[in-house]
C-alpha cells in the first residue's frame, strides 16, 4: 500500500479502487473490519494426522466444474454443488468431514463457523469468516442465504484449491 499513499500525496484528488473511494476512506474502511474480526481459527492440540489426511485430500480433488453463471458479470463460476462433487470422494476416502454452522458474533453481524474434521484421531480446525448477505435479494433472509453459500463456496475453494 505504500506506493498507493505516496501517489496519493502527490494527487490527493486520486480514487484507488473501483468503488471510488479515496485513500483515507479505504485505511479507515480496513481499520473498521480489523477491529471487528473474530477469532479465525481453533484447532485441536494434535495436527500431525489431520495435516496428513488434508494434505492427501487436497491433493485427490479435481477442479470444481464451472456450471453457474453470474448475470451481473456475465461470468461462470464453480456452483456450491459443484464444489461438494469435487472433494466428496477425497473426503470420504482420508476420514475428513465438513460441517458448516452460521452464527452471529458478539456484535450481532453474521459469520460462519466451519469445522474440518479427521474422524480416524478425532482431531479438528474451525474457521470462523464474516458473512456478507448479498444484494438485490428479495428479503434479508434471501440475502443472508447467499451470503452463507457465498462463503461456504469459498471456504471449499480456498481449502482444497478447486479454481
Amino acid at each position: 500500500m505504500a506506493p498507493l499513499k505516496k501517489r496519493h500525496a502527490i494527487e490527493p484528488h486520486l480514487r484507488i479502487d473501483a468503488m471510488g473511494e479515496s485513500y483515507e476512506a479505504l485505511v479507515k474502511r480496513i481499520l473498521e473490519l480489523e477491529n471487528q474480526t473474530v477469532p479465525f481459527r481453533v484447532q485441536s492440540e494434535g495436527q500431525n494426522e489431520f495435516r496428513k489426511a488434508l494434505a492427501k485430500a487436497q491433493s485427490e480433488c479435481g477442479a470444481a466444474k464451472r456450471g453457474a453463471l453470474n448475470p451481473h458479470l456475465k461470468a461462470s463460476y464453480a456452483s456450491i454443488d459443484n464444489c461438494w462433487l469435487a472433494i466428496r470422494e477425497a473426503l470420504t476416502n482420508n476420514d475428513l468431514g465438513i460441517i458448516f454452522e452460521p452464527r452471529h458474533d458478539h456484535n450481532g453481524d453474521p459469520v460462519l463457523i466451519t469445522e474440518v474434521i479427521h474422524f480416524k484421531s478425532g482431531e479438528y480446525r474451525s474457521y470462523t469468516n464474516k458473512v456478507f448477505p448479498t444484494t438485490n435479494q428479495p428479503s434479508k433472509s434471501m440475502a443472508l442465504k447467499g451470503g452463507v453459500t457465498s462463503a461456504e463456496r469459498l471456504f471449499l475453494i480456498s481449502l482444497f484449491g478447486l479454481e
